[in-house]
């Protein structure tokens, strides 16, 4: 069995990326985004769920979150895919 490598995160990198543009991050992820007015944007591949900024919601459960939130929860990713995401790194 291999040992992954533990990938250790500032609490500034932390802040940064939760504080990311979620629309951003999903449009580099080739997903279809669409305006429903108030800066607030729906997701084609994940309907139900409306963004703003850095903030999304779930309308049926009304979870929500920030963007690494949406990655780990709603995309699956672990923490550290998610933080190398959205740094890009």
């Amino acid at each position: 069995m291999r040992k992954q490598h533990k990938q250790s995160w500032t609490k500034q990198q932390i802040r940064a990326a939760r504080q990311q543009q979620l629309a951003a991050v999903l449009q580099r992820r080739g997903l279809r985004l669409h305006c429903s007015g108030g800066d607030n944007y729906k997701i084609a591949e994940h309907p139900g769920y409306i963004i703003k900024n850095n903030y999304w919601r779930q309308v049926e459960t009304d979870e929500a979150g920030n963007t690494i939130d949406f990655l780990v929860k709603v995309i699956g990713m672990n923490f550290t895919q998610a933080m190398q995401e959205i740094l890009q790194e």
